[in-house]
């Protein structure tokens, strides 16, 4: 699958995938998803991801969102879950090849709507490295269900600096 522009999309391999054991680094920023300076934030921290050959390919995390980031009674807000699946594409991206991007652009799908509190697992992939990096994302129930995906292109900014913490 391409991209207009012929660039290519991240896809979620048949195979599975591993997670390390450590986290990465986290973010020592504000970032409402995954600054641990962020008191009213999610906090997550991502593990690599690894294929068969153990080559990274990605990112995952869990989480349970807590319930002041709901939107409709008892369920997910959307745009809280547009921040999820972006966080762990970008971390993607930043787990398979180095780079400080920005988001250039997303395709959303919600399936399922997702309710408050529910532990989630969040996964993210990047496409091989090109000169616009492309990723996917998905967050998945307890039992393996898919219930928002989606994908996206990311361009590098070296203008900007993250900090990261131990």
């Amino acid at each position: 699958m391409r991209y207009p522009g012929g660039v290519e999309t991240a896809v979620f391999p048949n195979d599975a995938l591993s997670a390390d054991a450590d986290p990465l680094p986290p973010s020592e920023g504000h970032c409402l998803v995954c600054g641990q300076a962020n008191t009213l934030g999610i906090r997550l921290r991502f593990h690599r991801l690894r294929d068969l050959d153990g080559r990274p390919v990605g990112v995952r995390s869990e989480t349970a969102v807590p319930a002041h980031l709901q939107g409709f009674d008892g369920l997910l807000h959307g745009g809280v879950i547009a921040a999820l699946l972006d966080d762990a594409m970008w971390w993607a991206v930043y787990a398979r090849h180095g780079v400080i991007t920005v988001t250039a652009d997303m395709q959303l799908r919600f399936r399922r709507p997702i309710p408050i509190t529910m532990q989630l697992r969040l996964e993210g992939i990047a496409a091989e490295r090109r000169r616009i990096y492309a990723a996917a994302g998905r967050i998945l129930d307890p039992e393996g269900q898919v219930l928002a995906e989606a994908s996206a292109r990311f361009v590098a900014s070296p203008d900007l600096t993250i900090r990261f913490g131990p």
